[in-house]
């Protein structure tokens, strides 16, 4: 991937993990971590798929910590990607510090984990303190619209107040904008 290969140059003698989304798209074009939209999420997405999913995501970064002697690790993630490095950063999980940073690019955080009565609910937890966060979205974004970027920050802000929240956005589509930049902040982020 063009990211993971500016990711390793920006980072230099860091481990770049890619990892597919289990799910096929309906139709084709692609993958998916749930079922639904991350503007829309189906009830198996809120009962279990994004928990699972976000376990997922944190037992390779604790396995990349284990096998590789990686010392910081951070989640970047795209759409439905986003959503779950979001949820990483909510996840109760029982080693904690697993997460250094998080790029979370045209994606949510889910409303459930407002509230306790949820299965996500029951899950938050506060962030690790000093845990920085970029969030990018595109102004223009026709499949998570903008409106939902703003409603994510306020509500990680809200939640998760330990977390250093950065934003950029710019007027474009549905995809991972500002990409240097992101790239660049992230290497800053984890003191490359």
């Amino acid at each position: 991937l063009p990211i993971g290969a500016a990711l390793q140059a920006a980072l230099k003698g860091s481990l770049v993990l890619s990892c597919r989304a289990p799910l096929a798209f309906p139709g084709g074009g692609g993958y998916r971590h749930f079922e639904g939209y991350s503007f829309d999420p189906a009830p198996a997405a809120l009962e279990h798929q994004v928990a699972e999913a976000a376990d997922r995501a944190l037992e390779m970064c604790a396995w990349a910590r284990r096998r590789h002697g990686v010392d910081k690790v951070a989640i970047w993630g795209f759409s439905q990607g986003a959503t779950i490095a979001w949820s990483c950063l909510c996840r109760r999980w029982p080693q904690g510090g697993q997460l250094d940073a998080a790029v979370c690019s045209s994606g949510v955080l889910l409303r459930d984990f407002c509230n306790a009565a949820t299965p996500l609910g029951r899950e938050l937890r506060p962030a690790a303190e000093g845990v920085g966060v970029l969030a990018t979205h595109g102004t223009l974004d026709g499949t998570t619209p903008y409106e939902l970027h703003e409603e994510t920050v306020a509500r990680a802000e809200a939640l998760l107040p330990a977390l250093r929240v950065t934003r950029i956005t710019r007027p474009d589509g549905h995809n991972v904008v500002a990409q240097q930049e992101s790239v660049a902040w992230l290497a800053e982020a984890l003191g490359a």
